[in-house]
């Protein structure tokens, strides 16, 4: 079944115990092909226990997509439309407020880039990436993000949270020298990318180029998690969201001032992240805003005025 992942912001498929009316769908799909029986793989008091119905899937979605879609169309109030499940306001508000970030919407309304974004067949997040990619000349490095941001992770777990070392992996596997990784992954990953490059027309990654543009690539894809140092002794940040989230104290990345961040999860109470890379924050100016801070200093008795410029919730 289709599962979205919170700490990817992308949606996985997943593995999960059989409901009793999907397994008597697939009984009546055996039998309309022809005559015969149909055997369960487990016990009658097993299939007692099953859950009755799947959840729709609606309720559990990334519903960046469906947005997306439904602007496409002019659809600006979904009370116009018959749903068998309504979309819930809470997951659907955020969805609206990913795809502003994006520049796929404005005023809820589908922007040019949106609908270039809905002309690719990934997700949202990733389209923006992709076409951010390609029209500042990275595009072959924006394809091997993506590929590797929807597959599992080529490195073992050990490998530290740099999404350059991945990186580094494909590169060197695509100019044919040992390169560390899952080869079946590697190999996996790659054919991806090859897809991508015929999409969008461009070629692969050479060189290692700019250690920085791997982060700015993410900031463009998950602009909620840009995260800038809070305590380099203990690896924490603060994401542009206002949460904080930390790497392992041992990861080079801990020492990072600002990080793109791509895969975050929660760890007691404060997010974990599992893939990110170094960022130049000036190198975001359509993320940056101005705000004018008005405050009282009670000691010199007097108004202090200053102009802070921000990326989300971080100064």
């Amino acid at each position: 079944v289709p599962r979205f992942d919170p700490r990817s912001g992308l949606t996985r498929l997943e593995t999960v115990e059989v409901t009793v009316d999907a397994a008597d769908q697939r009984a009546g799909r055996a039998g309309r092909l022809g005559p015969g029986t149909c055997y369960r793989l487990w016990s009658e008091g097993a299939h007692r226990y099953l859950l009755p119905h799947r959840k729709p899937e609606i309720l559990t979605a990334d519903l960046a997509p469906l947005a997306l879609e439904l602007a496409a169309w002019g659809v600006t109030d979904l009370s116009e439309l018959a749903w068998p499940t309504p979309p819930p306001s809470g997951p659907l508000a955020q969805a609206h407020d990913l795809l502003t970030q994006l520049g796929a919407l404005e005023n809820d309304r589908i922007t040019d880039r949106g609908k270039a974004m809905l002309r690719l067949p990934t997700h949202p997040r990733l389209a923006h990436m992709l076409l951010e990619g390609q029209a500042e000349g990275i595009g072959g490095l924006a394809a091997d993000i993506a590929a590797l941001l929807e597959a599992r992770d080529p490195l073992s777990r050990d490998a530290g949270a740099d999404m350059r070392l991945r990186l580094d992996a494909l590169r060197h596997a695509r100019n044919g020298d040992r390169h560390g990784g899952d080869s079946r992954a590697v190999a996996s990953i790659l054919r991806v990318t090859k897809v991508w490059q015929r999409i969008l027309r461009i070629d692969p990654p050479r060189t290692a180029g700019d250690p920085l543009d791997a982060g700015w690539l993410l900031a463009n894809a998950y602009p909620e998690r840009i995260a800038k140092g809070i305590d380099v002794a203990q690896g924490r940040f603060r994401l542009s969201n206002r949460r904080t989230a930390r790497v392992e104290l041992q990861d080079p990345l801990a020492d990072e001032n600002w990080l793109g961040v791509a895969q975050v999860g929660e760890a007691q109470g404060e997010g974990r992240i599992f893939l990110a890379s170094p960022l130049d924050p000036e190198a975001l100016p359509a993320r940056m805003s101005q705000h004018d801070v008005l405050e009282w200093d009670t000691r010199a008795g007097e108004l202090l005025a200053r102009r802070e410029t921000r990326i989300g919730g971080l100064l």
